[in-house]
């Protein structure tokens, strides 16, 4: 055979395996093969007593895979963005050590759903107030069509309250709503504080309102901004008027509900870009000019 043929028909063969290998290391499209429902629950908890609680994991099936799940049990905190922090949090973090599951394996065909039971044993000496686990589950699916397993990972937050002597209250301060904008949306916000040792809730309405008349603009009364507030924790929450016209003449309440507390703040609120208000200061400022000139040439005249 000659040299040339031989050589390009080994660069061809290693090319074509290269390319097998290539393709067989490529990670699959990343596909969900685990959901969780309901993604959290609230509990109330005795001491001395059980309290046996349930939630439900299964595979949405658009992998198309069997998806094996681990199921760990494990404290959790919210800061004050909301983010999910998977660490021990003083006396808030003991509920971990209480829980037994039933099991923490699972095989789950595509469209297959399981439901997960786990028991609380309170102790007697169990501290009153707020206690936050998390039931963190790992999908392992395996692609029949690479060689990489895609772990995929979710969790169950629980939200439970030992009966005893809880404390509740806090502090609503810093409500802001801005009067003028020179563009952008209406946006009203506010700190919370829970002084309490017991998680709680805290709302957030705002409506808008034409300068003139009672027709509603914007209100998300019905669907207020809700947000959970742990123990000893400030949260700041904001609320948009997404929709919000480049100009106009609005007014705005802003309402904030804390455990019993309710601040409120209304304002009027004026939108004008930079722009127009560059194009108004110099139609006024010719008109003042024009006063003045007028005047002064009324004075020579007269002279």
């Amino acid at each position: 055979m000659p040299k040339k043929p031989f050589i390009r028909a080994i660069l061809a063969s290693l090319i074509a395996l290269f390319i097998t290998i290539f393709a067989n290391f490529a990670p699959a499209h990343a596909e969900e093969s685990v959901a969780i429902s309901p993604m959290y629950q609230n509990m109330l908890l005795i001491p001395g007593k059980k309290t046996q609680g349930t939630f439900t994991v299964y595979n949405p099936g658009s992998s198309k895979e069997t998806s094996e799940l681990d199921i760990t049990i494990q404290p959790f905190w919210q800061d004050e963005n909301n983010d999910v922090d998977f660490t021990e949090k003083e006396d808030y973090s003991q509920m971990a050590n209480w829980i037994t599951i039933d099991k923490t394996s699972y095989t789950l065909k595509p469209n297959e759903s399981k439901e997960v039971t786990f028991t609380v044993d309170v102790p007697e000496d169990a501290p009153a107030g707020g206690q936050y686990v998390a039931f963190v589950v790992q999908s392992h699916p395996k692609s029949g069509n690479s060689m990489i397993t895609q772990v995929f990972q979710m969790a169950h937050l629980v939200y439970a309250e030992v009966a005893g002597q809880t404390t509740r209250g806090g502090e609503i301060s810093g409500l802001q709503l801005s009067s003028f904008l020179f563009g952008g949306k209406i946006t009203a916000g506010a700190s919370v504080k829970n002084d309490g040792n017991i998680h709680a809730k805290t709302s957030h309405i705002l409506r808008i309102l034409p300068l003139f008349g009672d027709e509603e603009l914007f209100t998300n009364e019905e669907t207020p901004q809700e947000n959970i507030i742990m123990p000893g924790a400030s949260r700041y929450t904001g609320v948009t008027w997404d929709d919000t016209p480049s100009i106009g003449i609005f007014r705005a309440n802003y309402i904030v509900e804390f455990e019993g507390v309710k601040k409120e703040l209304s304002k009027v609120v004026i939108i004008c870009p930079l722009w127009l208000l560059i194009v108004i200061c110099l139609i006024i400022a010719i008109i003042i000019y024009r006063i003045v000139s007028g005047i002064i040439s009324r004075k020579d005249k007269k002279e």
